[in-house]
């Protein structure tokens, strides 16, 4: 990230003769999945791990002060990532307490005593020093930190984060990615293509480019390297006002969504902002206003498909086929249902687009979640508009329960089920089709 320490719901209506059946199956399949998390959470907690839910997406911001916490909450996001000093003035007890209290987690530095976080339950993971690769850090330091944590908790994921561009460009060797992410769970990966490197016809698939160079892009390459572990994409927010990019400016809140939606379909487990100014005077958020509303916008549209993104990608063999190369897409399974994840990654309002979709023989109509509208469906395909940057969810209700409800909805509030109660449940589930969410784990 280039800088230490500086101051300054959607909701359809399932139709046919099942919905009393289908609803009830779907309820008693949650109430018990709610109890078996319960006390996964507890199981966890004596391990000195973080167990999350499975209506849980990571959505972060890098390196922000405990006093804006509460900015970036009501903005949607869940995970604060890179302990914030404050220039001094906030300890890590009093910036993870802050965290704690808004209902964060976290992913930082260890304490001085690693084992002192141990006591910590919203510490998703520890995180070594940023972008070794940029600053030519030997493998063998990270692999130091790594032993000396999983000596204090083995259970304990370790992060971390890479600069895209030194992969995008090749001036970091496969090599050595490969004996970094020996040291680590979960990885991280910071691009920035308009504001960073003044190429905002990377994103822009209308554009004809020889070099293009994206986040999904760079997504995709991590995840060949590391075998697979889960990826975290930093998506750019501001104006960073770079020396080396002259007139250089921000995103535009399209090209701001289409990043976002770029990296999930190319394979990201989690999203984190770089809200920053580093040239001109720093300052730790300027992201402007309209980028902020459209940020907010995705980060509840996130939130609403969390369990569907946590989902196991479908298998490669079938491929969605689009009639446009400015379109990109990706399927999930989901409680037995389809969902189809199409992004316009473009400048253009794309008409009457094409979409074939396979492996949904007899429906008749889809679902495009969270806009309240359905598609004809004929012939394994359908038509639709894509505004600039905009990306389209076409739910196949293969499984009979419809529309998922916005995650965190039926989870809010309740009470822990009596050890009868769990009993009850689980005699009331024997003989139901029960299909368990995914709970998100960086192990």
């Amino acid at each position: 990230m280039r800088y230490m320490g500086f101051i300054e719901k959607p909701e359809v209506t399932k139709r046919g003769c099942e919905r009393k059946a289908t609803k009830a199956r779907r309820w008693l399949a949650r109430a018990a999945m709610g109890v078996l998390v319960i006390s996964g959470v507890r199981w966890a907690r004596a391990a000195g791990a973080v167990s999350t839910p499975d209506n849980f997406f990571p959505i972060g911001v890098w390196s922000q002060p405990a006093y804006t916490f509460d900015k970036w909450q009501s903005r949607g996001i869940n995970t604060v990532i890179n302990y914030e000093p404050y220039g001094g003035q906030d300890s890590i007890d009093v910036w993870s307490n802050a965290a704690n209290a808004h209902g964060f987690y976290q992913v930082r530095q260890p304490r001085a005593n690693p084992a002192d976080d141990l006591k910590e339950t919203r510490l998703l993971a520890w995180m070594h020093s940023d972008e070794p690769d940029l600053h030519k850090t030997s493998p063998s330091v990270l692999t130091a930190e790594y032993n000396t944590w999983k000596a204090v908790d083995p259970n304990k994921p370790v992060f971390v984060n890479f600069s895209g561009g030194e992969l995008l460009n090749h001036t970091t060797s496969n090599t050595t990615y490969q004996q970094y992410m020996q040291s680590a769970q979960i990885i991280g990966n910071d691009f920035y293509p308009v504001t960073g490197c003044g190429r905002p016809d990377w994103i822009d698939y209308s554009k004809t480019v020889t070099d293009r160079k994206t986040e999904g892009m760079a997504i995709k390459g991590y995840s060949d390297l590391s075998g697979g572990k889960p990826q975290w994409a930093f998506i750019e927010t501001s104006a960073q006002k770079l020396s080396w990019i002259p007139n250089g400016r921000g995103v535009i809140p399209a090209e701001f969504r289409g990043e976002v939606w770029d990296a999930i379909i190319n394979g990201a487990k989690g999203i984190a902002y770089f809200p920053q100014q580093i040239g001109s005077g720093f300052r730790f958020d300027m992201t402007p206003a309209d980028v902020v509303s459209e940020m907010t916008t995705q980060n509840a549209r996130i939130q609403s498909l969390a369990r569907v993104l946590n989902a196991s990608a479908n298998p490669t063999a079938d491929k969605i086929a689009m009639n446009s190369s400015l379109l990109e897409g990706a399927r999930k399974n989901y409680d037995g249902d389809q969902y189809f994840f199409i992004l316009n990654m473009s400048s253009k309002t794309m008409s009457s687009q094409a979409v074939t979709l396979p492996g949904l023989s007899g429906l008749s109509s889809l679902d495009v979640f969270g806009e309240g509208r359905e598609l004809n469906f004929a012939n394994g395909q359908l038509t639709d508009q894509f505004d600039p940057w905009e990306m389209h969810v076409y739910h196949a209700d293969l499984a009979g329960f419809g529309i998922l409800a916005a995650s965190g909805q039926e989870a809010a509030g309740g009470t822990v089920p009596e050890p009868g109660t769990i009993g009850l449940l689980s005699m009331m589930m024997t003989g139901l089709c029960w299909r368990r969410g995914r709970s998100l784990r960086g192990e």
